[in-house]
């Protein structure tokens, strides 16, 4: 049943990676507007971050389903996952009125209170993934 779980929160993580950085992938000028709606980096950073990050969230998306490599991309998300719940809390404190840019790119239609719940309810899913007992490359126990 536990590892059941971990392969469905595994699934869902990889779905929901994939279509976002599927999405800011095509259109990495708006997400470069939506980086720098945020106000915590110069251009040059959010240029570079909007062309890196879509890839990074689609390539451990892929690795989730790869055991061999599953460990790596859950860290890679989590690490994500927690940045990004820092810069949401960070516009909220600030009491900057904008959109996450989670989805599509610079107007997504989800408030940072959204986007904060969801991305903790992603983080719960890391969670519940990295407890999946199985380890590669090992025998059972």
């Amino acid at each position: 049943m536990k590892r059941s779980v971990a392969l469905i929160s595994r699934c869902m993580l990889a779905g929901v990676f994939l279509y976002a950085g599927g999405v800011k992938a095509r259109d990495p000028g708006a997400f470069v507007i939506a980086i720098e709606n945020y106000r915590l980096a110069p251009h040059s950073i959010a240029v570079a971050l909007a062309l890196y990050l879509p890839y990074l969230e689609i390539t451990s998306a892929l690795a989730l389903l790869i055991s061999r490599v599953r460990s790596r991309a859950l860290a890679c998300l989590t690490l994500l996952l927690v940045s990004f719940l820092a810069v949401l809390i960070s516009a909220r404190m600030r009491g900057l009125n904008i959109e996450c840019g989670c989805f599509s790119n610079a107007a997504d239609g989800h408030s940072i209170g959204t986007a904060l719940a969801l991305d903790a309810f992603l983080l719960l899913l890391c969670g519940v993934a990295a407890m999946d007992g199985k380890r590669s490359g090992t025998a059972p126990r």
